[in-house]
């Protein structure tokens, strides 16, 4: 047998183990959801480079991935507007989602996958009154906070004790 007729069926060979082996590899995904995604909300969720990442990213691209689903990330002005979105069927996904008995009502949720405390923070002589009771019950802080500002994110879920909060503060939403 010539050299070139071994180097053409080494070729061959090698080729088709190549193809075979990337048909086995490359599995189809099942189905591909929209997900909502800030896209700058770091370190969980933010844009670089035109490529969504973040620790809330990574977790749900390793989700995704072992069932083999695809995806395709969407960013809204505010989380009120994803939940919209998702009402109306334009949004499959929504990730870090807090549980309310009013988002039951259109939704299925995971188990909780993290736990996180929302706290307070702004200037050093409204924040020292809650650095200096730490076992404070926040009824009680939130009246000496009287006409503080507080910026939320619309659509965000902060709590019982925040509610009580809002009689005191004045609230401003961002985008």
């Amino acid at each position: 047998m010539s050299k070139m007729k071994r180097y053409r069926i080494r070729t061959l060979v090698t080729v088709f183990f190549l193809i075979v082996s990337f048909i086995g590899y490359a599995q189809p995904c099942t189905k591909t959801l929209k997900i909502y995604a800030n896209d700058n909300w770091f370190p969980y969720s933010y844009v670089k480079d035109g490529v969504y990442q973040g620790l809330e990213i990574e977790v749900l691209k390793k989700v995704l991935s072992d069932a083999d689903l695809c995806w395709h990330f969407v960013s809204y002005p505010s989380s009120s507007r994803a939940i919209r979105e998702f009402q109306k069927h334009n949004v499959d996904v929504l990730f870090a989602a807090s549980y309310t008995r009013q988002r039951d009502s259109f939704s299925d949720f995971s188990l909780p996958y993290r736990q996180e405390t929302m706290t307070l923070f702004g200037k050093k002589d409204k924040v020292e009154l809650l650095a200096t009771n730490a076992q404070a019950v926040p009824q009680n802080i939130y009246p000496s906070l009287r006409n503080t500002i507080v910026a939320v994110n619309r659509g965000s879920v902060y709590g019982g004790y925040f509610s009580t909060f809002v009689d005191y503060a004045v609230i401003v939403l961002s985008n």
